[in-house]
């Protein structure tokens, strides 16, 4: 899925955000947010299969490749950022 590379541009929290970390452009937004992303841990346990929110392709793969954390699962083909919202409310929720 596409999306508008000046996005951005236009969100007040990124904007806000990139000016608390002294950054001028969006690679730099872009790499603070993968950073965190492989920072997050998933659970050994999870069982994808459980979560009907995720795309059936999703679940499929996810419960085959069990990535280690959140930037991993957003790597692979078939997860899309849908599915990667739906595991970042899980694991808020679960945590």
């Amino acid at each position: 899925e596409e999306v508008a590379t000046d996005s951005w541009k236009h969100c007040a929290e990124c904007q806000k955000l990139m000016k608390k970390l002294g950054y001028t452009d969006e690679k730099q937004l872009l790499g603070y947010f993968t950073e965190r992303m492989e920072k997050i841990l998933m659970p050994e346990d999870i069982n994808y299969n459980e979560l009907p929110q995720l795309s059936l392709e999703a679940r499929q793969k996810l419960q085959k490749i069990r990535p280690l954390t959140m930037g991993q699962a957003s790597r692979i083909s078939g997860v899309n950022p849908a599915d990667i919202m739906v595991l970042s409310i899980y694991l808020k929720q679960n945590s």
